[in-house]
């Protein structure tokens, strides 16, 4: 399946890319990096790859929160519903 490369702007420079992904999915992704970089790079400043590079870097670290934060109500998850089983059963008890 050939697919149509899609024109990508981030840290205004144009990038054209192909993959699997949908061209929205492409767009909506680049805006992300878009905007960390817009936050990150003071205005004016020229985007080099070191400040990719952080970037990419910190956008890493929102998602290994975002996963360990997972991970943890999961956890929290799983021992409510051991504690509400403790309780239904000790209610049934005779």
């Amino acid at each position: 399946m050939g697919s149509a490369p899609v024109e990508l702007r981030v840290g205004g420079q144009s990038y054209r890319v192909l993959s699997s992904a949908s061209p929205s999915e492409l767009k909506r992704l680049a805006a992300v990096v878009d905007e960390k970089l817009s936050q990150m790079v003071p205005a004016g400043r020229a985007v080099t790859p070191q400040a990719m590079l952080l970037v990419a870097i910190a956008l890493a670290h929102d998602v290994e929160q975002e996963r360990e934060r997972t991970v943890r109500m999961q956890e929290r998850t799983v021992r409510s519903r051991s504690r509400s089983e403790e309780h239904t059963s000790e209610l049934q008890s005779p």
